[in-house]
């Protein structure tokens, strides 16, 4: 059987096995994204030279999809691959104050234990790790832009904690993700992390 006799075969079992009733209960997908409020911990220890540091969280954005796998009723795995962004933004006072923003984009794969009230309605509660892969990291200025991702970890590993609620195709949820792995590369302090929370809306099919 060639490439191509094979691939139609996994196809059309995937057809027939996710459109029977009983798939369509166990397997559940769907699209979420909302906003986030992040910040990054550590970070005056990070930026140093230029006085007082009075680091803000940023409003940022969240956008992806998800696998619910159930299994059973009251429980389920939900792995999800979301495109999240980070950072935080600072001011440095002195004589002159100026306002920096530190713009940290990820690919987040987050694999989350679900704990459900019901497979298609009703509150959950989700934890598990998360694991993340930079795309973007740049400092923005009023008057400029500049990289700095050689300065940064390529990856992002956290722990995610949330809860729901959801109503027939539609969920709202919140949740609190941090990071555990150190944001700077070669750095002796660890304690510079990524930290966030989320509020969710979502579409399951």
């Amino acid at each position: 059987m060639n490439r191509v006799l094979r691939a139609g075969a996994v196809a059309a079992a995937l057809t027939l096995v996710l459109g029977s009733p009983a798939a369509a209960q166990s397997v559940q997908g769907g699209i979420k994204g909302g906003v986030s409020f992040s910040t990054i911990d550590g970070l005056s220890k990070a930026v140093i030279g230029v006085g007082d540091l009075d680091v803000d969280q940023r409003t940022n954005w969240v956008l992806g999809g998800f696998v619910k796998i159930n299994m059973g009723s009251f429980f389920a795995i939900q792995p999800e691959v979301l495109y999240v962004r980070k950072g935080a933004k600072a001011a440095a006072t002195g004589l002159l104050t100026e306002s920096v923003k530190f713009n940290l984009d990820y690919i987040d794969i987050p694999v989350l234990l679900r704990l459900q009230t019901g497979k298609s309605s009703g509150f959950y509660v989700i934890g598990g790790p998360s694991f993340g892969i930079n795309i973007t990291a740049e400092t923005e200025t009023d008057t400029e832009t500049d990289d700095f991702s050689d300065d940064i970890n390529g990856h992002d590993t956290g722990i995610v904690v949330g809860a729901g609620f959801d109503l027939a195709h539609f969920l709202i949820e919140g949740r609190y993700t941090q990071s555990l792995s150190g944001l700077l590369k070669d750095d002796n302090d660890p304690t510079i992390k990524n930290r966030a929370v989320s509020i969710l809306f979502g579409v399951r099919f």
